[in-house]
C-alpha cells in the first residue's frame, strides 16, 4: 500500500467513515465528528475570560465612582451641618433672652419724646426710671424698619 493510500484511509477513518471491504466506504451516521472541538472550546474560553475581565474593570471603575460620590456626599453633609451650626450661633447672638428686648443703640426721636412725656407727668420719683424705660420701649422702632431716628 502506498503512502497516498494510507493517508487517504487515515483521513476517511478520522472523518468517521467505515470500510467493510470493496470500494465503498460508509459515511458516519449523524453529524460528522468535530475534530476542531478543542480549538473551538479554547476560543470560547478566551472570549469568556475577556468578557469577565471587562466586567471586572467596569465594576472596579463603578466602585471608585461610588467611593468618590460617597466622599463628596459626606463633605456636603459636613458643610451643611457646619452652616446650620453657624446659623444657629448667629441667631442665638441676635435673639434677646427672656426679659430683654433689643433696642436701637441710638435713642430714636419717638423714644426721646416718650421719655420726656413721662417726666412731665411724673408726680414723684418712685419707679420713674422704669416708667421712662417702659415708655421708650413701647415706641422703640423694630429692627426691620431701619436705624433709629434722631
Amino acid at each position: 500500500m502506498t503512502d497516498k493510500a494510507k493517508a487517504a484511509i487515515a483521513t476517511l477513518e478520522n472523518l468517521g467513515y467505515t470500510h467493510e471491504g470493496g470500494i465503498l466506504w460508509k459515511p458516519p451516521l449523524g453529524k460528522a465528528p468535530d475534530f476542531n472541538l478543542l480549538d473551538t472550546l479554547h476560543a470560547r474560553i478566551a472570549s469568556v475570560e475577556d468578557q469577565l475581565i471587562a466586567q471586572v474593570n467596569r465594576a472596579v471603575i463603578a466602585k471608585q465612582q461610588v467611593t468618590t460620590l460617597t466622599q463628596r456626599l459626606d463633605m456636603a453633609n459636613r458643610l451643611n451641618t457646619d452652616a446650620r451650626d453657624q446659623l444657629a450661633q448667629l441667631s442665638a447672638r441676635q435673639a434677646a433672652p427672656d426679659g430683654w428686648r433689643l433696642v436701637p443703640v441710638k435713642v430714636a426721636e419717638a423714644m426721646h419724646v416718650a421719655a420726656v412725656k413721662v417726666l412731665h407727668r411724673a408726680n414723684g420719683l418712685d419707679g420713674l426710671p422704669q416708667r421712662i424705660l417702659d415708655a421708650m420701649l413701647s415706641v422703640a422702632p423694630c429692627p426691620d424698619k431701619g436705624a433709629a431716628n434722631g
